[in-house]
């Protein structure tokens, strides 16, 4: 019984998480087109915010939609209503991961994100252990906080000192290909240099 009602609540909340990965495709392309993508963070977590809150509004009618069973229907609800702890971080981590994306940042999110599951696994265990299933949600809660707060941390910045080096490096190797192309000397093609020697000596014997 337990299950369906949390499968049922699972699929309303889904309905509602599209909007976040909507405003990360409107973050990703604005970041990509100007470079700044204006207060990320802070729409998802508006939008988080709005999710959640209609969430909880439609969570009776809308769980009565899916089942007759009074308490299948209680269980859904529940959900629905532990995952607005969840539902705040989580619009703001999708909403950042957008601009992190964009800015070729996506290695930093994959580490957040595998850091958060792995306080959240032993969490939710220990949690459970303890008030049981609201445990469950307490953890995905904790989880998406500590991934939000590891993702939108300060990243080293690519200051200018580093950017010439790497801009100087396939300059000066292209700048070489073109000396050996061209045949500036026996050092850059060393294997052409035999041909330019028996040439001269044959104009030389021509004389």
């Amino acid at each position: 019984m337990s299950s369906s009602g949390y499968g049922i609540g699972t699929k309303i909340m889904l309905a509602g998480v599209m909007a976040f990965y909507a405003l990360r495709q409107a973050t990703m392309i604005q970041t990509a087109r100007s470079g700044e993508a204006g207060p990320a963070l802070l729409y998802g977590l508006v939008a988080g915010l709005v999710v959640a809150a209609v969430l909880n509004a439609v969570a009776v009618p809308v769980a009565g939609l899916f089942t007759g069973d009074p308490a299948v229907a209680a269980e859904a609800v529940s959900l629905l209503r532990w995952m607005t702890l969840y539902l705040v971080p989580f619009g703001g981590l999708i909403a950042l991961g957008g601009v992190l994306q964009a800015n070729g940042r996506g290695g930093g999110l994959l580490a957040a994100t595998l850091t958060g599951f792995a306080v959240q696994l032993p969490l939710a265990y220990l949690l459970g252990a303890a008030l049981g299933v609201a445990g469950v949600w307490l953890a995905m809660a904790a989880g998406a906080a500590l991934t939000l707060i590891l993702a939108a941390g300060p990243r080293r910045s690519r200051g200018p000192a580093s950017a010439p080096p790497k801009a100087a490096r396939p300059l000066s190797l292209s700048l070489r290909a073109w000396r050996g192309r061209r045949g500036a000397g026996p050092s850059s093609a060393p294997g052409r240099a035999p041909r330019s020697t028996r040439t001269a000596a044959g104009r030389r014997s021509g004389r």
